[in-house]
């Protein structure tokens, strides 16, 4: 065995182990970690359109961006769904 036989051998026997302990840390991340994450991020995407909302005087704009904001919203528990469902699939 050469040098770097050695090391492509240790390079994934490293890989392997790397994988095994960010799928064990993957699959413990619970809904009640993933929600703030998730809140956070919708918030950088419903602030602009409720800041809309407060600068407009247009009544189809404070319709339109109040619906968008109650739908985005609706959708925190159907998206942690989708990232643990992801996480999951990948973990195997």
């Amino acid at each position: 065995m050469d040098k770097k036989e050695i090391l492509d051998d240790m390079a994934a026997k490293t890989a392997e182990i790397a994988k095994a302990k960010a799928a064990e840390i993957v699959s413990s991340i619970t809904a009640d970690e993933l929600r703030p994450l998730v809140e956070s991020q919708i918030k950088l995407i419903t602030d602009p359109l409720r800041d809309e909302i407060d600068s407009t005087t247009s009544p189809w704009v404070k319709i339109r961006n109040s619906i968008y904001i109650k739908l985005i919203n609706s959708t925190v528990d159907t998206i942690i769904s989708s990232i643990k469902s992801g996480l999951s699939d990948t973990s195997n």
